[in-house]
């Protein structure tokens, strides 16, 4: 004999409405964050001459979801990575990397003081306090006269290349908020290699 078991079919319906709306959320949510990645992008790319050195300016745009920026004023440390390559450009043989720079920004919300705090690599002083949401993603998103290499250490007359990239890191999210803001964690992707051709 079998004992019989009986169904609450209320409950699957209520379970199966549950299943159906989560994969509608995570299908909506990898949609928008695939498309929003799409158009992260590189602009401005200058290069110019200071203190004998060469210098790179650059800045990043559409690289700040809704979604992050809530993260962030939550509390949420986030960090940029850019990659910088400078290559000699040689006609019959592969162009000879001449410099390799791996710099970050970080930002990080600090709610007794009411200020962001952000810590760029190539500045080695105390991290910069803005009070604004707006001039924080400036900071992130720029790299201004960034110190490459010595202009005498380049030939005069041949042709260069700079190929800028930049990788946006996963939020770090505060273990009293991981519940709330889980999504963010996905929030990683990067852009596409950015070239800038020129001679000294």
């Amino acid at each position: 004999m079998f004992d019989l078991v009986s169904v609450d079919k209320h409950n699957i319906f209520k379970s199966g409405s549950i299943a159906i709306f989560l994969l509608c959320f995570f299908a909506a949510f990898f949609y928008s964050q695939c498309s929003h990645a799409a158009k992260a992008s590189i602009n401005d790319i200058k290069i110019d001459k200071r203190n004998s050195h060469l210098t790179v300016s650059f800045r990043v745009e559409g690289c700040f979801t809704p979604e992050m920026e809530k993260a962030i004023k939550k509390g949420a440390q986030t960090s940029f990575t850019f990659l910088i390559q400078l290559k000699k450009i040689r006609s019959f043989w592969l162009d000879k990397n001449i410099k390799s720079l791996k710099i970050q920004h970080k930002v990080k919300y600090d709610n007794l003081k009411k200020v962001f705090l952000i810590t760029l690599d190539e500045r080695d002083d105390n991290p910069i306090e803005v009070s604004s949401l707006e001039d924080a993603k400036k900071l992130m998103a720029s790299v201004e006269k960034l110190e490459l290499i010595p202009i005498d250490e380049l030939d005069r007359g041949e042709k260069y290349t700079l190929r800028v990239k930049a990788e946006f890191e996963r939020v770090r999210l505060p273990l009293r908020l991981e519940y709330v803001f889980i999504f963010v964690r996905l929030l990683d992707f990067t852009t596409s290699w950015y070239q800038l051709d020129f001679s000294i």
